[in-house]
């Protein structure tokens, strides 16, 4: 596993933001990007990301992986739904703007950087009613990444 970070540009509402992204490469194959935490009000994601970190080295067999655990930590601290910064719902300006607001930046730099090259997104929210987002997560993963 390889650790790292995007760092989200400073700008006049924030300063520069650093999102945790860690990254499993088993060679050839697919590459997909898991985030979570996109709604600071959500949990769910966060904590699958991490059991997801746990499970992974012994599960993948191919491809790549990369998980971005806490996308908006400003909504996470706050346990707010949008960004206290500038108020935006940060799952509704996608693909962002680099010379926009903190929400704009993140959703810039997560699709300029991770999105690119990325077979499939997985973003980690809510559960729906009776749903297991672990389990769902892992069965997506293992049609994709294990043979």
């Amino acid at each position: 596993m390889s650790k790292g970070h995007l760092v989200v540009p400073k700008a006049a509402d924030s300063e520069a933001l650093p999102l945790p992204v860690l990254s499993f490469n088993k060679g050839e194959g697919p590459r997909l990007l898991i985030t979570a935490g996109c709604h600071g009000n959500e949990l769910e994601g966060p904590i699958v990301a991490r059991r997801l970190l746990d499970w992974l080295p012994r599960a993948q067999e191919c491809g790549r992986v990369i998980i971005v655990p806490v996308l908006n930590p400003p909504a996470l601290k706050a346990w707010s739904r949008n960004s206290p910064v500038d108020g935006l719902n940060l799952n509704r300006v996608f693909p962002g703007r680099a010379d926009g607001s903190i929400s704009e930046r993140i959703a810039d730099a997560v699709s300029r950087v991770l999105c690119q090259g990325s077979t499939q997104c997985l973003i980690c929210t809510a559960l729906d009613r009776g749903g297991n987002l672990l389990q769902q997560a892992r069965r997506i993963l293992s049609r994709m990444l294990i043979s």
